[in-house]
């Protein structure tokens, strides 16, 4: 029986969810951003459709059909986030049926705090299980290759060979390279060249292994990560609880930060950037996190 989402439970299960919601001008230039490039000027918004969000155990028949795709194994618990009584579905028609409670109350966390309208740039974590759904798992090895193509451009492993920045990134950086290195028990390059750096080949064999391990949500949400930080360092970083969302954004941003310092905030671009990211590492770390639950 599915169970009603309180706002307790949306206050204790969905901490992260109060720092992405926040209402600033950063925040709402991302929503006009959104609402530009994915529909019409004339399109109206959508409404708020729905009065109740719960969560509880997925359909017998909807559980079958994730099995079928992959998104969860026989033996696993599985969830799912019922508007109104009825569960959530992706664009592709499948049921959204999550691996942990604890993610279905993200996912429905999500969902109840949307006010007249759906804000969808504010529901990264619904996204991310959309994305698991319709794209990871029929295209795992393209998603893993994404992840991968990192290695030869990793923000982390390229620096600037400014004399005053260079300092900085060795002094921030190659922390999250030694441990990679310990982590991986071999060696990565870095290079203050522009062109892709080449990593050993025991170096690429293990961070491949490494991901073919991981389930497709963990997968999403590493890409997500990744893509975002143009690292896969930091994202096995945090996946790891090696570093915080925080210090991803912190450690991503350390020479943009820098130019900024030099040359100046440039409003609705630097700060729309700078929030759009940072939602999304706390998206990804949410997800990684909630499926430590059983």
């Amino acid at each position: 029986m599915a169970s009603n989402l309180t706002r307790s439970a949306i206050t204790n299960l969905g901490k992260y969810a109060s720092a992405m919601m926040v209402r600033s001008p950063a925040l709402a230039t991302i929503s006009a951003r959104f609402m530009s490039a994915s529909a019409p000027a004339t399109a109206p918004k959508l409404k708020r459709f729905f009065k109740k969000v719960t969560v509880g155990p997925a359909k017998t028949p909807n559980k079958i059909k994730a099995i079928e795709i992959g998104t969860v194994r026989p033996d696993q618990p599985a969830f799912e986030v019922y508007l109104d009584g009825k569960p959530l579905k992706t664009p592709l028609k499948r049921p959204l049926v999550l691996p942990t409670e604890r993610m279905a109350m993200l996912v429905a966390a999500e969902w109840e705090m949307q006010r007249k309208h759906l804000e969808t740039y504010t529901m990264p974590i619904t996204g991310l299980a959309i994305t698991a759904t319709d794209y990871v798992c029929e295209h795992r090895n393209t998603f893993q290759k994404g992840i991968m193509k990192y290695l030869e451009t990793d923000t982390l492993f390229h620096r600037a060979g400014d004399d005053e920045l260079e300092p900085k990134q060795q002094e921030k950086w190659d922390p999250l390279i030694d441990w990679m290195t310990k982590v991986f028990d071999v060696p990565f390059s870095v290079t203050s060249s522009l062109l892709f750096v080449e990593q050993l080949p025991e170096a690429v064999e293990r961070v491949e292994e490494a991901l073919k391990n991981e389930d497709l949500w963990t997968l999403t949400a590493l890409n997500y990560a990744t893509a975002t930080a143009k690292s896969i360092v930091l994202a096995l970083a945090m996946q790891q609880n090696h570093v915080t969302p925080g210090e991803v954004f912190s450690l991503y941003r350390l020479e943009e930060d820098y130019q900024i310092s030099n040359w100046g905030l440039v409003e609705g671009d630097h700060d729309v950037e700078m929030a759009d990211s940072a939602m999304r590492f706390r998206a990804s770390y949410a997800m990684m996190k909630a499926l430590e639950s059983s």
